[in-house]
């Protein structure tokens, strides 16, 4: 197997010059080859974006983290966000990208991000441990 659990194309490409339907017809197994390269390149990609969607929680929560770090306390002025409720940290991030939370300098960082970027980081922040 190779990368992805794909196997290798040089084992596909005998599978594909044994086939009985595609013979010794060279024109067939170069359709078929790429056909099958051009699989596998949609499947790493797939592979990678989702990947890459798992981490960016984890990415753009690192942002946060550079204020949000250490301990939620009761009062603080900047709180911690581990370990606190996925809903209230995407009520709070609306709050302030729509001017309904005085703010001053998140309401700017809340324009920076997505819905799903917001969303993403909320529940990456919410599943760590205070």
């Amino acid at each position: 197997m190779g990368a992805c659990g794909l196997p290798s194309l040089l084992t596909v490409r005998r599978a594909i010059e044994s086939d009985p339907e595609i013979g010794d017809d060279p024109a067939m197994a170069s359709l078929d080859l790429l056909a099958l390269v051009a699989a596998a390149l949609a499947v790493g990609t797939a592979l990678a974006g989702s990947a890459a969607a798992g981490e960016s929680g984890r990415d753009i929560a690192a942002a946060c983290a550079s204020c949000h770090h250490g301990e939620r306390r009761a009062g603080a002025a900047i709180p911690g966000l581990a370990g606190m409720d996925k809903a209230a940290m995407i009520a709070r991030m609306r709050e302030f990208r729509d001017g309904a939370r005085p703010s001053t300098i998140m309401r700017q960082l809340a324009n920076g991000y997505t819905e799903a970027q917001i969303e993403a980081a909320a529940a990456y922040l919410s599943a760590q441990k205070p």
